[in-house]
């Protein structure tokens, strides 16, 4: 993947979730996850309670940021189930 070519677009991912965490930033709940297809992984984050769990697939949209060599979505939704299928 060419991470220059996507940051700071809107994208719309899908996968299986792993490495699921859930803990609250300035006070207010947040999640994050590493979303793969069995060939690549990315880091999501996102606010609120998490939709899913881990081993769920799911459908992410949000934001594609790459800072310092590092890229990740910052999630506007996490869709849960059969709409998240590949």
């Amino acid at each position: 993947m060419n991470a220059d070519r996507f940051d700071g677009h809107t994208v719309t991912i899908s996968g299986r979730i792993t490495n699921l965490h859930q803990d609250s930033l300035f006070g207010r709940p947040s999640y994050m996850f590493d979303l793969g297809d069995g060939n690549q992984t990315i880091r999501v984050f996102a606010s609120g309670k998490a939709p899913c769990q881990a081993g769920d697939r799911a459908t992410v949209e949000g934001t594609f940021q790459k800072v310092k060599g590092q890229a990740y979505i910052t999630a506007a939704k996490a869709i849960c189930g059969p709409q998240g299928s590949n």
